[in-house]
Order: structure tokens, then sequence, then C-alpha cells
């Protein structure tokens, strides 16, 4: 019957998805070609930004990652230097003499003091403190003698460890800069501590050379720098100080509360006084950025997560407005990376990143260029345009035609025609996806041909052996139904008995006949109890590498020295009755498809094979039954004609002669006493 789609109505010939396909192609290329005359400016101009957005942002994350590595190796080289300088033998010496009532650095000490400040000229503050925190030697001489173990850096070093600290505002001189400390150790005694401070204006300096170094001379011009602590406060920027000492948005509670405890600002007294030790200082808090909310979050996370990164934010002229939502800017769009400055052997956990770098640009600093491009997108939309018109003419006839074959060759495979493989020959030699699809269409069509016609064996075979109820006579059936379709050398058809907990064979063909007893295997050994485990076929290519194959008892194949084996088990209800097993002498003589059509013959043999056997037991039984029966009838005939010959006259004769020919013999006999 033909199943094909009606054709549509005539109102709905004319709509597009009734089109045929060429003409489709032909109307949709013409306006792909169109489109970019209308398009084209906004599409170079928006791919141009967004590349070289990319680029740009990789270029200053480059930047970054640089500038962080200088900054790390200026600590890192400092707090080195600390250390050398912390080795002297001479500030040992001094720390371990008695503690004066107002201490008086010896020379030598001085001098160690000194040579550290010229090997860095950055570092403007040198000290060292005995094991109670008391400055013994120091660059400011007002300092000496007095205690300072409530700093977190001496402190620190005091416990043993070397301490740097984030980019921050002296509590003491107020002036912006890192602190340094390391342990003064004698034979691994800590006996004093060592700590100086950087200047931040080292930083300023850093930036300035950084952006004289840049390529782009325009880039350089508008690009900023600056430093933010883990809070997200700015330290240090490279030009002005609009930004200085504020916070990349509004700081969470837990950030102002880290801020109020480390006064990275510095502080002020409580009340009106005009001088305090440090720890009583309150923490001076920043200013909010509101509008650079989202720089902020990423660059907190960034320090949360110890990476670095890139984004592209709004930056409105009024910095002090709500961050802007959405992909509207009131302002100008700018592109910033950040990398963390990283420095090994902190206080607490053995690294510490103590700001970040952050490389703000805006987008119109490298958008400029986009504009020279627009001239070549009219040029460019023009030229395709007109390769357009010509390549959907070519294409237009070029795919069509293998289409309308391969529909033309369905059609007829749909009204069970004869498939015809020559039709679609050519569009299968294709190399794109046309001919992939026809190789796929004919190899489909094939396996459903192949597939409908052992469906059609598997029916045949269905009625064959399901055409008597004998057992002997449906095992015959199934074996040899089987061989027409699944070529075997040798088959064993065995059946479950589950008081036995054995396999017995009641069908063998193809190698060592079965003996009159039926041969039984145990089930759960050898192949027979992997397809019992197993519930599943088992196909075996090479039989010999199976260990199963090697831990079974002698089959009735053995002699034949199979080389592949194909089994599958008999179910009725999920339950396992038995199974049936193939063997072939040659490797490989059984696929997966003859495990397939096997498997579908065993559905149906297990139920006629199951229906058989219980009809011979039936068998078995009634004829016990009937044997039984007549047993007992033979007893009771017997015991019938007894009790007439008992109950004739003739033996009643009988019977009394011989009781009087007793009681003549008892007369005659003598007495005992006589």
């Amino acid at each position: 019957m033909n199943t094909q789609n009606p054709d549509p109505p005539f109102r709905k010939k004319f709509s597009f998805r009734h089109w045929r396909i060429s003409n489709k192609l032909l109307v949709v290329l013409l306006l792909v070609s169109l489109a970019p005359l209308l398009v084209a400016i906004g599409i170079v101009v928006r791919t141009s930004a967004d590349a070289l957005t990319e680029e740009t942002q990789v270029n200053i994350s480059l930047l970054g990652h640089s500038v962080a590595l200088r900054f790390s190796n200026l600590l890192l080289d400092n707090q080195n230097l600390l250390q050398v300088a912390a080795s002297n033998p001479a500030i040992a010496t001094y720390l371990r003499a008695p503690t004066p009532a107002q201490p008086i650095p010896s020379e030598l000490v001085n001098a160690a003091l000194t040579n550290l400040q010229q090997a860095n000229p950055a570092i403007d503050v040198v000290g060292i403190y005995n094991p109670q925190g008391t400055v013994m030697a120091h660059t400011d001489r007002e300092l000496l003698g007095k205690n300072l173990a409530s700093r977190d850096f001496i402190a620190a070093a005091l416990r043993g460890h070397s301490f740097v600290s984030g980019i921050r505002r002296d509590l003491i001189n107020d002036q912006l800069g890192v602190n340094f400390s390391v342990p003064i150790r004698e034979k691994g005694t800590v006996i004093g501590a060592m700590a100086t401070h950087l200047d931040g204006k080292l930083f300023a300096d850093m930036f300035s050379q950084t952006l004289n170094a840049s390529s782009s001379l325009n880039e350089a011009k508008v690009m900023a720098l600056y430093l933010v602590d883990p809070n997200g406060i700015i330290m240090s920027q490279s030009r002005g100080d609009n930004l200085l000492y504020r916070s990349l948005g509004t700081l969470s509670p837990e950030a102002a509360r880290r801020v109020a405890e480390a006064k990275p600002l510095g502080g002020a007294c409580p009340g009106s006084q005009t001088q305090c030790p440090p720890k009583d200082r309150i923490a001076h808090q920043p200013e909010p950025l509101p509008a650079l909310q989202l720089l902020g979050d990423r660059v907190r996370a960034a320090f949360a997560a110890g990476q670095g990164g890139s984004v592209r934010f709004c930056r409105p002229a009024n910095l002090a407005a709500a961050s802007p939502n959405g992909h509207e800017c009131n302002g100008a769009w700018h592109v910033a990376a950040y990398a963390p400055v990283s420095l090994a052997a902190s206080a607490d956990d053995g690294s510490t990143q103590p700001f970040m770098v952050v490389v703000d640009l805006p987008e119109q600093a490298f958008l400029d260029a986009v504009d020279q491009q627009r001239l070549f997108g009219f040029g460019i939309a023009a030229l395709m345009a007109l390769l357009a018109i010509l390549i959907s003419l070519l294409l237009a006839r070029v795919i069509a035609k293998p289409i309308n074959r391969l529909a033309t060759t369905a059609g007829e495979v749909e009204q069970d025609k004869p498939f015809r493989q020559q039709m679609v020959a050519e569009v299968t030699t294709l190399g794109d996806e046309i001919g992939h699809l026809a190789r796929i269409f004919s190899k489909m069509v094939l396996a459903l041909q192949a597939r409908m016609a052992e469906l059609r064996t598997i029916y045949q075979v269905g009625r064959s052996i399901s055409s008597s109820i004998d057992l002997d006579e449906t095992l015959n059936y199934v074996a040899h139904s089987i061989r027409g379709v699944v070529p075997y050398d040798a088959i064993e058809l065995s059946l479950l008995d589950d008081l036995q907990e054995q396999m017995v064979v009641y069908l063998a063909l193809g190698g060592d006949p079965v003996e009159s007893a039926q041969q039984r295997y145990a089930k759960d050994q050898g192949l027979v109890g992997r397809l019992l485990v197993s519930g599943e076929g088992i196909l075996l290519p090479d039989l010999d590498t199976a260990p199963e194959a090697r831990n079974q008892p002698a089959r009735t194949w053995t002699s034949l020295n199979p080389k592949s084996y194909l089994g599958v088990p008999l179910q009725v209800k999920g339950k396992t009755i038995g199974a049936i097993e193939l063997v072939s002498k040659q490797l490989n003589g059984f696929d997966a498809d003859k495990l397939r059509l096997l498997e579908s013959i065993a559905m149906q043999a297990a139920i006629v094979i199951q229906n058989a056997h219980e009809v011979r037991t039936r068998e078995n039984q009634l004829k016990q039954k009937i044997q039984e029966l007549n047993i007992e009838i033979d007893e009771i005939k017997r015991a019938k004609q007894v009790g007439e010959i008992v109950e004739s006259d003739y033996f009643k004769r009988l019977r009394a002669q011989a009781s009087q020919l007793r009681a003549g013999r008892f007369k005659q006999e003598p007495s005992s006493d006589a």
C-alpha cells in the first residue's frame, strides 16, 4: 500500500517549506549573498572589536603577569637581602649581650643597617629587635629602647616566621610601603628579629617604567596600573590619586572587619588623642567606588582562587554612582587584567599574595583600528554577493540531483519494490555528506531486507518446531531448523534438572552419541555454567581463549576439536530451563548476527521444548499410575479367586475330612504319662 504523504493543498504549495530543494537553495543563497550588503559593516565592526578586545585582554593579561612577576621578584629579593643581613655574626653578638637601659648599637651593627639600605635604596627603615620586641638598633634613633612586640611583623619574626605584609600605610609614620621581617637565629634558637620597610614610592616608579616601555604610545597614555589589596582597596596607582585608598565597589561586612583588624590605611587615635600605641588606633575605612563593583568582585574572587584573569566592564563618569546593569553603559567600556603578586614564606601558611596588579585600559584606545576596516566591509560584502549568486546556481543543481535520486529510490523501497542498488551507486561514490547519506541509506536498506528475511526464517522455524508435542521429535526439529539458518558442526540440546542440579543432554548431533542414560553436567561448570549464571548468549570466535572451555568436562564434541562456540540459554518467563550450544571446527565460525538469530529461535523453542518436556513428564507419570493400578487389580482378582475356592462345597468337604483325620491321629497317640 502506498503510504506516501498526500500532496499538500493547493494554497500551501507556494509556501517555502513545500518548494523544491533546488529552488530553496537558490533563494536562500541569494538572500545570504545579499544580507552581507546590509549587515557587513556591523558584522565587521563587531567581529573586529571582539577580536581586538580579546587580543587586548590577552596582551594586558601578559603585561599584568609581567608586572606582578617583577613585584614578586622585588619582594623576594628584599626578603633575601634581609635574611642575609640577619645572619651577620655582629648582630647575633650584639643581641647576646645584656640588654642595657638605653641600647647603643655597635659600629658593626650600624654598618649592617647602612649596607642593607645601600643594597636596596627603596628600603627606608631598618630595625633590630631583641626576643622581647625591644628596639635594639634602628634607622630612626628615637625608637631605640621602645618595645614594638605588638606589631604583627615583629611578633611573627619572634615566633620564628618570616613575614611579608601587604602594601599598607604604617601605623607609626603613616608611610605607604611593605613590612618585611625575619627571625635572627643562633644554633636554631630565635634570639631576635630584623625588619625593614619598603617605601611605597617604588611601586609608582615601577608603574612609570612599565608604561614608558609600552609598545603602543597611544595605549600607554590612557592605560592605568594600580595595586589592589585582598580587600579590594587601591593602594597605589600609576597616575593621579582619584582612586587611591578607595575600594573597588562596596566592602562586604567580612572585608570591613578585616580592614578594621589589619588597618591597611593606617588609623587614628581614639578621641582627641594625638598619639597612641599602634594597636589602639582605629582603622581608616576606604571610600567605596560602587560603579566598579564588578571589577572589585572579580579581583576579590581572584585573590580567593590565587589566579589572575581579565574582565570587560563599564566605567561610568560618576564612580560614586551605582554599578551599571546589563549591557548599557553611560560612561566608557574598559578592559582590565589582574594578576596576583605571590611571595613564599609568609608568617602563617608558607605563601602569601600581598596584593594584585590591575592593568586598566579604555576600549576606545584600541578600537580606533576598527574604523579603518569599515571600508573593507563594503567591498567584501559586494564580492560575497556576486560569488554567492554563482555558487547558488551551481549548488542548487549539484545538490538537488543526488537527493532526488535518493528520494526516488526510497519511494520504490516504500512500495515494496526490489531495491536497485545501481540507482544510488553513483551517489555513493561522492565524498561529501550526500554521498555519506547515500552509503548509509544503501546499508540501511540492505540491513532492513536482511532483517526481514531473518524474521521470515524465524517465523518458518517457529512453525516447524511447534508442529509436534513429542520431546524427541521437537528437539530434532529444533536442531535441524537451526542448522538451516546457523550452520554448525555439532550441537547439544540440554535441559536443567533442578532436583539433581545438573544439565541433562537430551540431544547431541555431530559429535559422539549420547548414552542411553543421558549425559549429565554440573550446572555450575564450564560453558554451561556460564550460560546459566549470566542468562545471556555467549559468542566465542576462538574457543581456545575461553577459560571455561579448559575447565569443563568432556563434551560430545570434544573429539571434533572445535574452534568456535555459540550458546544461548532456553528461558521461559525469565527462568532458565536449558541451553542450546553450537560449535564449529572453524575459527570465527559464528558472528553477532548468528547470535541474535539463535537467541530469537531460542525464545520460541524454549516454550515448545518446555511443553513437550511437560507432556513427556505427564505421560511417564500416567504410565506409572496405570502400572500401579494394574497391580492392584491383579491382587484383587487373586483374592476373589481364593475366596471363591474357599467357599465352594468341595473345599468345605476337604476341610471336614482333614479335621477328622487330625482328630483320629490325636486319639492314637499315647499319653505322655504312660
